[in-house]
């Protein structure tokens, strides 16, 4: 086993924390879709804005036909945990400058 690949008790830390992490991550990706929802289409279109179930099943298709599913390389420089922590940060960070922009962007509307 080499450096950068997990022991158990690293997995077992891994998943539990996905697991503890996903519906949070989930749903920071349907409160984007909403807030972004109903700060452009509504106005712009006059469609009136799902909620946040709808926007979580509009952001999982979404998700699902535009993912690149192809398996990533890890970076062999980190570690296991620190992969798994830039993964678990990344959509937070992401939607956090995508509320961002939003937000400045629809200031001008």
């Amino acid at each position: 086993m080499s450096k950068n690949e997990p022991d158990g008790d690293e997995l077992t830390v891994g998943c539990l924390l996905v697991l503890a992490t996903l519906p949070f991550l989930m749903l920071a990706n349907g409160w984007t879709l909403h807030l972004l929802w109903g700060w452009f289409l509504t106005p712009t279109f006059g469609i009136s804005s799902p909620g946040i179930v709808g926007c979580l099943g509009i952001a999982l298709l979404i998700s699902y036909m535009f993912h690149n599913h192809a398996r990533e390389k890890p970076d062999s420089e980190l570690s296991f945990l620190s992969r798994l922590v830039v993964k678990i940060t990344t959509p937070i960070v992401v939607a956090g400058v995508t509320i961002l922009f939003g937000w400045i962007f629809h200031l001008f509307m």
